[in-house]
């Protein structure tokens, strides 16, 4: 078995394939799995599946895992293949802060990514003065909008960050 990543190393914000080779005996379904993404179900023909696209987020060695089922979906094997992401300023974070009734403030966020979001998944987090942080989670690259729970004076900085979600468990 194998599990062949193009290209590897990737950017972050890129895409990426994965596809299994030598599948054992008995599978007819390889589940593909990455870093959060949601898990794509390829049919295995003549012992092979794929190809699976993921777009690369974080940086650093990073597992793709591959789960093959037989048909009554019982696990007969696993693979995993490692995919190098670099880091890269390629995706862009971008927040609207708002004032709401009663003058607490809400984030609005954007991500864009050049690959597209739909493995993008992780959390944002809101560092407010005085240190302290809301966060908000990204589901394909969506995030919804975050009361930050206080009102800002003029001056008061609001600090955003992503964090990819972590590898399949």
């Amino acid at each position: 078995m194998a599990v062949t990543i193009v290209p590897t190393p990737v950017a972050a914000c890129s895409a990426f394939t994965a596809t299994a080779t030598g599948a054992p005996a008995g599978a007819v379904t390889a589940v593909f799995f990455y870093d959060g993404a949601a898990p794509q179900s390829l049919p295995v023909v003549a012992g092979a599946a794929g190809p699976a696209t993921f777009t690369a987020v974080g940086s650093g060695a990073q597992l793709v895992l591959v789960t093959y089922l037989n048909a009554t979906a019982t696990v007969v094997g696993v693979d995993s293949g490692t995919v190098t992401v670099n880091a890269a300023p390629a995706g862009t974070i971008s927040t609207t802060l708002s004032i709401a009734v009663g003058g607490l403030v809400t984030a609005q966020t954007t991500l864009t990514c050049s690959a597209g979001l739909t493995s993008v998944n992780g959390t944002l987090t809101y560092t407010l003065p005085g240190g302290g942080t809301v966060t908000a989670p990204v589901v394909n690259g969506v995030v919804g909008p975050a009361s930050l729970g206080l009102a800002l004076t003029a001056g008061q900085v609001v600090s955003v960050s992503f964090t990819p979600a972590g590898p399949p468990r």
